[in-house]
């Protein structure tokens, strides 16, 4: 019996690939976002990013899950955390800067 290259329960490997590739965009714009000045331009600019990656992202899993395959859970948690910094990063959370000469 010849063997199946994907599973029958998962997307096929194009719409996959698209999907990591949507939330690693989405992962890339949450770090550039949270290691800007909160309320500067180029954080409302980051913002913007961050709201349209996860938004296409999110178009992708209902695509995924409106034909009943698989979701990789490691994605899903990457995309959530994704979805969950916004409201942070909105309020003004920066990422953790450690002072000069600590090399803590």
């Amino acid at each position: 019996m010849p063997s199946c290259s994907s599973p029958p329960n998962r997307p096929p490997p194009e719409i996959l690939d698209r999907l990591v590739d949507e939330v690693a965009w989405a992962k890339t714009c949450m770090l550039i976002a949270a290691a800007t000045k909160p309320g500067s331009p180029e954080r409302d600019c980051e913002m913007e990013k961050l709201r349209a990656a996860v938004i296409s992202s999110r178009r992708v899993v209902d695509e995924i899950l409106g034909q009943g395959w698989a979701m990789p859970h490691n994605v899903r948690v990457a995309l959530r955390t994704c979805e969950l910094a916004i409201p942070q990063l909105e309020e003004g959370a920066v990422l953790r800067q450690q002072p000069p000469g600590d090399a803590s």
